[in-house]
């Protein structure tokens, strides 16, 4: 990741829990991650298969607000990214604090009361959480104040709008052209304070909810297929951290898989923790819930209207193709069979064109088939017209 790429971006997430070694074995079960604490501090880090994925502080006992997932959002500026939110109407929950050899961050409500994190990077090289979140979700009281506040401060793109009926619109942003995630309004029946809820990637969303279950935590919703054909479900951990999880569509997986009857083929098999770059992949709307993903879904309206302008296409080529013959319309006037060839269709016209070679060809060939014959006759009139003139000039 560059310099360029870290405003807008999710850098980092930290689980902020009143027991982190309980945490520290629950979540090895459900992701398969592992806790290692970090040197000289009690700050846990979250390590997977592709590095590290995030970490785990303690919350503060004066806290008041309970165990969740914190999500961090980079900015090459912190200061700056501090002062344009409070003026976009937020608010600072926790004031900057440095961490050698890391970087700079602080926390952040927004104006409706959602808590985020932004962050500072003292290299851009130490940003990468090796796809392991791969969707972040905003549930607001305000649809479009949430959006106003966060495109600007962050320079998110809106990436389109899914109308889910009587729950609202989904929003989807980005950066760059690359998902990373929706907003929608809390319906007035699910009532639920403003929360960012990130989704981790894993092999299978339905071992991740039965281990969730087997390990104390809770299933909240799921798991489900969403448009796209991946799976989510959204759990909670023992201590009441809400998180989900996400599996790429099993059966595109599937497909990418090599041949058994092929072995010596090399094809690629697909790793969920690299799923980062499939956002028609990434978690999106529900078709009954708005917490649910809605990537796919407009992956999947994008799809079926460049299949609708690919139908499109070849008809305006043969719109083309047809015009084309109209040449060859002109020169077979000459001709008397292509009286009888002007009133069929340009379908038909195109291998007139084609022929009219080939009849210029006959008057020089008089040795070929007797229905070239009548060209020759034709062409040997004027010789015989000459030889007779010739014969009345020496009678003369």
């Amino acid at each position: 990741m560059t310099t360029a790429d870290i405003l807008g971006s999710f850098l980092w997430h930290d689980l902020m829990t009143t027991d982190p070694g309980a945490a520290g074995d629950f979540y090895p079960k459900v992701l398969g991650w592992k806790s290692e604490p970090m040197e000289g501090s009690d700050y846990k880090l979250w390590t997977s298969s592709k590095g590290m994925s995030g970490g785990t502080s303690q919350l503060d006992s004066e806290a008041q607000t309970p165990p969740h997932w914190l999500a961090y959002v980079g900015t090459p500026d912190i200061g700056a990214t501090i002062d344009k939110a409070k003026e976009l109407g937020g608010s600072l929950v926790k004031d900057i604090k440095e961490v050698p050899s890391v970087g700079k961050y602080a926390v952040l409500a927004d104006p409706q009361g959602a808590v985020f994190a932004v962050y500072a990077p003292e290299s851009a090289d130490s940003t990468d959480t090796g796809g392991s979140f791969t969707w972040h979700e905003l549930a607001t009281s305000d649809l479009e104040a949430a959006w106003d506040f966060y495109g600007e401060l962050f320079g998110w793109s809106k990436e389109g709008e899914h109308d889910m009926g009587p729950m609202g619109i989904y929003l989807l942003f980005g950066q760059n052209g690359k998902q990373l995630g929706g907003m929608y309004k809390a319906p007035p029946d699910r009532p639920m304070p403003p929360n960012w809820l990130s989704y981790m990637s894993v092999p299978s969303a339905e071992d991740a909810a039965e281990a969730a279950k087997d390990a104390g935590g809770q299933v909240a919703n799921g798991p489900m297929e969403v448009p796209g054909g991946d799976l989510i479900a959204q759990l909670i951990d023992p201590q009441g951290a809400f998180f989900a999880v996400h599996q790429l569509n099993p059966k595109a997986a599937k497909a990418k898989k090599p041949k058994k009857s092929a072995p010596k083929r090399e094809t690629a098999e697909v790793d969920p923790v690299d799923a980062t770059e499939s956002a028609a992949s990434a978690p999106a709307k529900k078709s009954a819930k708005p917490n649910g993903a809605a990537a796919p879904a407009a992956t999947k309206t994008a799809a079926s209207k460049t299949k609708a302008a690919a139908k499109k296409a070849p008809t305006k080529s043969k719109a083309k193709t047809a015009a084309a013959p109209a040449p060859a319309k002109k020169g077979a006037a000459k001709k008397g069979a292509a009286k009888k060839a002007a009133n069929k269709t340009a379908a038909k016209k195109a291998p007139a064109k084609k022929k009219a070679p080939a009849k210029a060809a006959a008057k020089k060939a008089p040795k070929k088939a007797a229905a070239k014959k009548a060209a020759v006759k034709k062409s040997a009139k004027p010789a015989a017209v000459k030889k007779s003139k010739k014969k009345a000039t020496k009678k003369k």
